[in-house]
């Protein structure tokens, strides 16, 4: 099983990195991903993910960390150097 994972907000240089970049440090493996820019900028990426382990990605405690490091990602460009 996987599990999807949307997420839409303003593309930008380097955005597909940044959002696997987060996917990976919360232990994802990325079965598949569609990436789409809308006219008006605005990007929408959906992921389908695995735990490491294999299986969906839907744990409470794991969706929450991932949560936190997408938004982080998106927030702060300096973040993810060094965590790779």
């Amino acid at each position: 099983g996987v599990s999807e994972i949307r997420i839409c907000t303003r593309d930008r240089p380097g955005l597909f990195a940044r959002l696997t970049g987060a996917l990976l440090l919360s232990g994802a493996s990325i079965a598949g991903a569609q990436i789409f820019t809308l006219k008006d900028g605005v990007a929408m990426d959906i992921f389908h993910v695995q735990s490491a382990e294999a299986g969906e990605f839907e744990s409470p405690e794991k969706l929450k960390r991932l949560k936190a490091r997408i938004t982080r990602s998106l927030k702060d460009d300096a973040w993810l150097d060094g965590q790779i």
